[in-house]
């Protein structure tokens, strides 16, 4: 499609530069620090744990940064297109010969760079705390072994991978909501409203209707999404 490679290094390149995107970078992982630390003292003061406890720290430091991540890549794709229209970037991109439908599908290619970039500093500012605090070992307690390193490993790889569509389509829906707003702060508030509204309602609904919204499986910091149910 004409003009979508252009679009896509245009766009890595923003990002890459963005002076706001490395800020909330360092936010995701002090925030996923900290709440690993909370989640330390916590199973430490309990001392149920023998042993293992690292794993449910970072997941826990981990959930809420990747909550926290969840926000960023909403406000970040719905300003994107909006943002270039109301600027006037899209129309002069067309008028270099870039096809519309390349104007989203390379910024719908760009997805990887922040959804992993929050993957990681979520995982690496929950995994640090966790490993000055508690140990990675198997999962004992009262003398008993329930589960092996390598399993909870395991487990932690299989949340990471489950959670990683859930992000994927929220960064389709806030591209979606952009290119049918005008205005960046319109589609922002538009996706933030929509998200939130569906976290408020989904309890009334019909559990096998609310598996069928991605929004269902996004991480939250109270939620049924691949991490949150690792955690625990």
């Amino acid at each position: 499609m004409t003009g979508t490679l252009c679009i896509l290094r245009s766009e890595f390149d923003r990002l890459i530069r963005s002076l706001s995107m490395w800020i909330v970078g360092l936010t995701v992982g002090a925030v996923a620090a900290i709440s690993a630390l909370a989640s330390s003292v916590q199973i430490l003061g309990q001392g149920a744990v023998e042993s293992g406890g690292g794993w449910s720290c970072m997941l826990d430091g981990m959930r809420t940064g990747l909550a926290l991540t969840v926000f960023a890549l909403l406000v970040t794709s719905a300003r994107s297109l909006a943002g270039d229209h109301e600027s006037g970037l899209l129309r002069m991109a067309v008028t270099r010969s870039t096809a519309r439908p390349a104007l989203v599908l390379g910024r719908l290619l760009v997805a990887p760079l922040p959804i992993l970039g929050g993957l990681l500093v979520s995982f690496l500012g929950a995994w640090l705390v966790a490993r000055s605090q508690l140990d990675f070992g198997p999962l004992v307690e009262q003398g008993y072994e329930i589960m092996s390193a390598e399993e909870l490993f395991g487990e932690v790889r299989l949340a990471l991978f489950a959670t990683l569509p859930a992000l994927v389509a929220l960064w389709s829906f806030g591209l979606l909501v952009s290119a049918c707003s005008r205005t960046a702060v319109g589609a922002v508030a538009v996706t933030l409203v929509l998200f939130v509204a569906f976290d408020l309602v989904k309890e009334s609904l019909n559990p096998e209707h609310t598996y069928l919204v991605f929004a269902s499986f996004s991480p939250r910091l109270a939620d049924s999404s691949a991490p949150g149910q690792a955690a625990h």
